[in-house]
């Protein structure tokens, strides 16, 4: 299971403040993936990981630098390293980010 996360989630990555919700709520979700991660890899054998696509075009964010589909496919790539990447947070090249 892969949760799409966001570095603005990062209290150490933290120098601006604002967007609260946005920033909480991401940072909720990778508190849950991290719990989420312990409970189905023990009962299940399921990994569990959250991810920072970068800046990635969309509605939200028109002037992303990396298409859509390019950030899923780079998503999907991970997937392959469940195991090692099992409960953390990392960006599309697999560097593990602090929470």
């Amino acid at each position: 299971m892969v949760n799409i996360s966001s570095l603005y989630s990062s209290t150490e990555h933290n120098t601006t403040g604002t967007n609260y919700i946005y920033k909480g709520t991401k940072s909720l979700m990778n508190s849950f993936s991290k719990n989420l991660s312990i409970d189905l890899k023990n009962n299940y054998g399921i990994n569990v990981f959250s991810v920072d696509p970068g800046q990635v075009k969309t509605k939200m964010n028109p002037y992303g630098p990396l298409a859509a589909d390019q950030a899923a496919l780079k998503i999907i790539n991970l997937l392959k390293f469940g195991n090692e990447l099992h409960g953390k947070f990392v960006d599309l090249n697999k560097n593990i980010l602090t929470w």
